[in-house]
C-alpha cells in the first residue's frame, strides 16, 4: 500500500499546483497582486525616469498611515484541525487509503475518489484536497491558462463569469460559507480576492473550446478526458483566497533566493465549493502570529514607495522599455532566524514591474517583482 500511497501522492502533486510550492526566486515570473476583500483601487500614471513608467492599478485599504510589524510561525494543523479538514472535506466517505510517510505528511484515499493530502514542516503547512468531480473535469479547465514565467494560473478566459451568482446558492452567500468553515480551522483572517460563477452551461462550452484547440490532451499519452455532458450538479464557485492581518492581505507568492537558502513562503487558499460542499481545498503556507515587533509604525504611502523604487535604479542604465504596471500593499513574511522557528510579518508595497525586450528581433515580455518595506523604504529581497 505504500508505494501505491507515493504514486498517488506524487498525482496530486502534479495537478494540484494552483499556486506553487517554495520554489526560490524566478528570473522571469509574472507577479499578480489584485484588489483584495473590499479594498478600494487606483490608478496611478507617471514617468519616474528615462524607460521607467508607471502605469499601474494601485490597491490598499483607506485611511491606514500606522501599522505593526508581528513575529509569527509557520503554521501547524493539530490533531483537532486535521480531524476538523477530515469532516469538511472527506465527511461520511469511506477512507480506504491512509498513508502517513513520516510525522509530517499523510495521504487519504476514500472509496469515491476524494483524495487530501496534509504535510507541514518549518517552511510551512500544505493541504491539498480534491473530489472526482473537481479532476480532472473541472481542473483541466481552469489551469490550462499558464503563459511561460507565470508565477499563477490565470483566470482571464473567466472573467465574464466573475462574481457571478448561481442558481443553488448567491456569490455572496457561497464565500460566507466557505469562509465560515475555513474559521474553524483557526486561519485568522480571509479576504476573497476572485471569485468565479462557473455554471455548467460555461463549463460545457469551455470543455468543448479546449478540445477543439488541443488544449485538453495530455501530453503524457495523448489521451483526451472529457465530461460531455454537463448539469446543474456540476455549477460550483472557484475562489481565490488571501489570509490577512488587520485587513492587510498577506503576500500569497515566494520571495527571497533558493542558493542562499533565503526563500519565504508567501500564503494563500483556493477553493471550489458546490452545493455539495468542498470539492477543492489547497492551503498553502499560512502562518500564526504569536505577538507584536514593533507597534504604530509610519508607513509610507504609494508614491513614497515609488520613489524608493526610482532611487533603487537610479544608478541603472535602462536601456528596455520598463513599466510598473500593478501595487499592492501586503504584509509579507520575512526571515528573522536561518533556523526558520519564528518569521517577521512586515508590511510592504509589492510592484510588478513589466519589462520589453527585443530577443532575436522578436519583443519578449521580462516580469518582476519589487517589495519595498512600507515602514524603511528598503527592498526586501
Amino acid at each position: 500500500m505504500l508505494n501505491i500511497g507515493k504514486l498517488h501522492v506524487l498525482s496530486l502533486l502534479l495537478v494540484l499546483l494552483v499556486f506553487p510550492g517554495c520554489q526560490g526566486h524566478q528570473e522571469h515570473k509574472i507577479v499578480t497582486p489584485g484588489t483584495s476583500g473590499n479594498n478600494p483601487s487606483n490608478h496611478i500614471q507617471k514617468q519616474l525616469d528615462s524607460n521607467l513608467e508607471v502605469n499601474a492599478k494601485v490597491a490598499a485599504p483607506s485611511g491606514i498611515d500606522q501599522l505593526n510589524t508581528y513575529l509569527v510561525t509557520a503554521w501547524k494543523f493539530d490533531e483537532e484541525q486535521i480531524q476538523l479538514l477530515e469532516d469538511l472535506c472527506i465527511g461520511e466517505s469511506k477512507i480506504i487509503q491512509k498513508d502517513s510517510f513520516d510525522e509530517h505528511h499523510t495521504f487519504y484515499r476514500t472509496a469515491d475518489g476524494r483524495e487530501m493530502m496534509t504535510d507541514w514542516s518549518k517552511m510551512g503547512a500544505n493541504i491539498h484536497f480534491q473530489t472526482p468531480e473537481f479532476s480532472p473535469y473541472i481542473r483541466q479547465l481552469l489551469f490550462n491558462y499558464v503563459r511561460p514565467g507565470e508565477a499563477r494560473y490565470n483566470f482571464n478566459h473567466l472573467s465574464r463569469l466573475r462574481n457571478q451568482d448561481l442558481p443553488f446558492m448567491s456569490c455572496s452567500q457561497a464565500v460566507d460559507e466557505v469562509k465560515e468553515k475555513l474559521a474553524f480551522l483557526g486561519m485568522g483572517e480571509i479576504y476573497e480576492e476572485e471569485v468565479y460563477g462557473l455554471n455548467y452551461h460555461s463549463l460545457q462550452a469551455e470543455e468543448k473550446l479546449q478540445k477543439e484547440k488541443g488544449s485538453l490532451t495530455d501530453p503524457r499519452d495523448g489521451s483526451i478526458t472529457l465530461k460531455e455532458q454537463w448539469s446543474e450538479k456540476d455549477d460550483c464557485y472557484y475562489m481565490v483566497l488571501h489570509c490577512g492581518i488587520d485587513g492587510i492581505p498577506i503576500y500569497p507568492d515566494d520571495h527571497g533566493i533558493v542558493e542562499n537558502n533565503t526563500v519565504v513562503c508567501g500564503t494563500s487558499i483556493a477553493v471550489c465549493y458546490s452545493l455539495r460542499g468542498f470539492e477543492y481545498l489547497s492551503i498553502y503556507s499560512p502562518y500564526q502570529e504569536t505577538s507584536v515587533d514593533q507597534a504604530n509604525l509610519n508607513i509610507l504611502d504609494v508614491e513614497e514607495a515609488l520613489s524608493a523604487v526610482a532611487k533603487k535604479y537610479e544608478n541603472i542604465i535602462i536601456s528596455d522599455p520598463t513599466t510598473i504596471t500593478d501595487g499592492e500593499l501586503y504584509y509579507v513574511p520575512t526571515l528573522v532566524q536561518r533556523s526558520r522557528d519564528s518569521y517577521k510579518m512586515v508590511p510592504a508595497w509589492c510592484f510588478t514591474v513589466e519589462k520589453i525586450i527585443n530577443k532575436n528581433e522578436k519583443p519578449y515580455t521580462y516580469y518582476d517583482q519589487i517589495i519595498i518595506d512600507a515602514a524603511t523604504g528598503g527592498e526586501i529581497l
